[in-house]
């Protein structure tokens, strides 16, 4: 069985217009620190239900709830003017039901008077339609059933609706523009494939993803046949934004397995007991709260590290028992336990992690254990099982 983050069930992000302004919109939330839609909502001081829908994509936010949040993230309001009304416009050709425009905006992002784009294009229309005699009125045609005038009229209905089309298609070729420049680039048409490694997902700009780390570091771990194929959702399969950096799940036969950048050259694969101790207990909070490794497992003494970087609790690291299992050991327990020699001192390997709260003991199979307590952490030794110690033994990871 899949392992699947929980959580209330997510909207898949589509790639409407208000599905791409919701996904910007959440990534200025996060860069601002704000935690979900309840921290949206009380920092720019609006309803939960209206941050909900702002961050979904459902429909566009007004004006007022988007100048609310991005008041609240510390963000210049005139940069979102222009992505707002652009959204608007193309969500209302889209079909979608769209908030009513507030008098504030200008009505086209082009220019800042109201209907200056189609005007001229109408004048030119009717300049056409309605040409100026030279020498009076034309004479009356005789094999004609009515003058020609009334032919004219006839003629104008459709001439106007060419310019309308024309202004129409010059406006969705410019918002296709805008709408690319924000994305950077599309999501494929259909679920990914084992060609998709190294794909980016909507939104994600490319310039954070080089291509060929992310497909060298795949093959290098096995493949296809040791790591298996994207996960078919493209929110997951594709290389999408988790935590301080990039990840992109794959499956094989059911068993997860995870690429995971913190900078555009350097891609780690994450498999096996390896993800599992990072994934595990926190899940979808894994990346935000554990960060990014550093390197792939190495060995240290008789245990396997793991160093991790960009978490909440950064500097931490991973550390094998001795069954294999990965445990995390945040700020303060890492510190401690590198003070007492780590994997390769006199502790040994750990026996346990501290779980989802952060907080309790983490025993070692030579004695001893730290003792975890309010982002603190004290050692603890096990008299006639392990030496006391009373100095720090080294400043640094040292594995012989």
């Amino acid at each position: 069985m899949v392992a699947r983050r929980p959580g209330r069930p997510r909207r898949e992000l589509g790639d409407t217009p208000t599905d791409l302004f919701a996904h910007r919109l959440r990534e200025l939330t996060e860069a601002a620190g704000m935690r979900g839609q309840a921290d949206i909502a009380r920092r720019a001081k609006i309803s939960g239900s209206i941050a909900a829908t702002a961050i979904r994509g459902e429909r566009l936010p007004t004006w007022d709830t988007t100048k609310a949040i991005i008041d609240a993230c510390g963000v210049p309001v005139p940069d979102w003017e222009h992505d707002w009304i652009t959204t608007r416009a193309a969500a209302e050709r889209a079909g979608q039901s769209v908030p009513s425009h507030p008098p504030e905006l200008p009505v086209d992002v082009s220019d800042p008077s109201p209907a200056s784009n189609t005007a001229p294009a109408l004048d030119r229309a009717a300049a056409i339609e309605a040409p100026a005699p030279e020498n009076g009125p034309p004479a009356p045609d005789e094999n004609d059933e009515a003058p020609r005038p009334r032919q004219r009229s006839r003629l104008r209905p459709s001439r106007r609706r060419i310019a309308k089309i024309a202004v129409a298609i010059v406006a969705v070729v410019a918002a296709g523009a805008v709408l690319h420049e924000l994305t950077g680039q599309m999501i494929p048409p259909s679920a990914p494939d084992c060609d998709d490694i190294g794909v980016a997902y909507t939104g994600v700009a490319s310039h954070r993803v080089h291509r060929q780390a992310w497909l060298d570091a795949y093959a290098a771990q096995g493949g296809r046949a040791k790591l298996g194929c994207p996960d078919p959702r493209p929110e997951q399969g594709l290389v999408h934004d988790w935590g301080p950096g990039l990840s992109q799940d794959l499956l094989l036969n059911g068993a997860p397995a995870r690429l995971m950048s913190i900078d555009p050259d350097t891609v780690i694969v994450v498999s096996g007991d390896f993800y599992r101790g990072h994934t595990e207990p926190h899940w979808n909070l894994a990346a935000k709260r554990l960060g990014y490794p550093q390197s792939a497992p190495f060995p240290c003494g008789d245990a396997h590290v793991v160093l991790l970087t960009r978490g909440e609790y950064e500097p931490g690291a991973l550390v094998t028992t001795p069954n294999g299992r990965y445990v995390w050991f945040p700020r303060a327990a890492w510190s401690t336990y590198v003070q007492h020699g780590g994997p390769a001192g006199p502790l040994g390997r750990p026996l346990n992690d501290l779980g989802v709260d952060i907080d309790g003991e983490i025993g070692f199979e030579h004695g001893g254990m730290i003792v975890v307590e309010a982002g603190t952490a004290r050692f603890v030794p096990t008299v006639g099982t392990a030496p006391a110690l009373t100095q720090q033994v080294v400043v640094d990871l040292r594995c012989p």
